[in-house]
């Protein structure tokens, strides 16, 4: 537990970032369609 605490932070910028990145490629299509 205290190992999950500590990293708490590391882990909320990676689920983050991977979410945004899930977005990102969903949209990236429509977005660069010309």
């Amino acid at each position: 537990m205290n190992f999950f605490r500590k990293h708490k932070k590391v882990w909320t910028v990676i689920i983050f970032i991977s979410t945004v990145a899930l977005i990102v490629t969903s949209l990236a299509p429509v977005l660069f369609l010309p």
